[in-house]
């Protein structure tokens, strides 16, 4: 039985590294920058990657994360610091 027989269908809307946000283009369904996080360039985001995605004209800024996210962050969903470190 095929994926799309399953009631599977489409793919991930969005990928969020520690550098920016990224969504699909509908037509082409190429990785598209939608917005970098503070601490990133435009430059220090692609310079990690190994091929460009569609850049906007315009590039939005995510939002620090608030103190409440910080502490659920940092005491719910990772209290031994694997991935968010100090």
């Amino acid at each position: 039985m095929s994926v799309r027989q399953q009631g599977l269908v489409g793919g991930p809307a969005r990928v969020i590294t520690d550098k920016a946000v990224f969504g699909f283009d509908p037509e082409t369904k190429r990785m598209k920058l939608e917005a970098i996080h503070p601490t990133s360039t435009l430059e220090d985001v692609l310079s990690n990657m190994s091929f460009t995605p569609i850049v906007p004209n315009s590039l939005q800024v995510t939002a620090p994360p608030t103190a409440e996210q910080l502490r659920l962050i940092r005491e719910e969903i990772d209290p031994q610091r694997l991935y968010a470190g100090a």
